[in-house]
């Protein structure tokens, strides 16, 4: 036994109970159990690997706009392959919460994460938001559940260090500088002109341009889709002028080892950059 505690839970309130396990072996798949008024919950999870060689296989999925559905198809793919990382890239859940009350986020959370207990119990998870389980349908910084919405994330899901105490951006490796990934919040700091701050596109800068420097591929995250040239709706080419310096950097500085993954387009499709 590496970890083992008791805690006093008050079954009449939704709480979530964190640990932070430390001194954990590099790809080494632990199990874990959780018992509850008599009741035992078993799982397993699979630490990161240290480095990958060119002979591994390490397995990231990913998805959002999860609907009811959703559950059916998570079982499935589960069935056919080993996933190593899933990476949920927005609306985990439709929530469209329009109160600033950090318990209509436990609700939905505790939902969907007991409709897929068996999933994540066993798989490993990051997460970010985008608008449907962040606030309403095409929120943004005015949200009136904003600081609901990052009070719950923050004290509620798995996730890396956050750069900004009111913002979900982040990154992490997988393996010794092998794979930076990179998640991006565009909806906490999202405005009429800018989908995030000036903060957090410098730390974007600095994260893609250390990618590039000290990683074999960098994997950028974000909830909308970054194609698409005209202002139309909530995505990136509502914002183009944003976009356009974004996009200037990574071409000035040369960082060809990007992969970008996209939420919110309801299909799925494969864009060289082209379009």
């Amino acid at each position: 036994t590496i970890y083992e505690s008791n805690i006093n839970v008050n079954n009449n309130k939704i709480l979530p109970i964190k640990h932070i396990l430390s001194n954990l072996d590099a790809n080494t798949t632990y199990s874990y159990s959780f018992i509850m008024n008599k009741e035992d919950t078993f799982g397993i999870f699979k630490t990161l690997p240290y480095e990958l060689n060119d002979h591994d296989n390490f397995i990231i999925a990913f998805g959002s706009c999860m609907y009811e559905n959703g559950n059916k198809l998570l079982n499935e793919i589960t069935k056919i392959h080993n996933i190593d990382l899933f990476i949920i890239t927005g609306d985990y859940f439709y929530g469209d919460i329009n109160k600033n009350d950090t318990n209509k986020y436990l609700y939905w959370y505790n939902k969907r994460f007991n409709e897929l207990k068996h999933f994540w119990s066993n798989h490993n998870l990051i997460y970010i938001w985008d608008d449907h389980d962040y606030g309403k349908d095409d929120s943004n910084s005015n949200s009136i559940s904003r600081l609901a919405a990052i009070e719950a994330y923050r004290n509620y899901l798995p996730h890396y260090p956050l750069s900004d105490p009111y913002a979900i951006y982040q990154s992490f490796d997988i393996g010794h500088h092998d794979i930076k990934v990179i998640l991006s919040d565009l909806r906490s700091e999202a405005n009429k002109t800018h989908i995030m701050s000036d903060k957090q596109q410098i730390w974007l800068y600095n994260e893609l341009l250390d990618g590039k420097l000290n990683y074999k591929y960098i994997l950028w995250v974000s909830s909308l889709p970054y194609n698409g040239g005209f202002r139309n709706g909530d995505a990136w080419n509502n914002y183009i002028e944003q976009r356009q310096e974004i996009s200037n950097y990574i071409a000035n500085n040369k960082i060809d080892n990007l992969l970008m993954l996209s939420g919110d387009a309801h299909m799925l499709a494969y864009d060289n950059g082209q379009y």
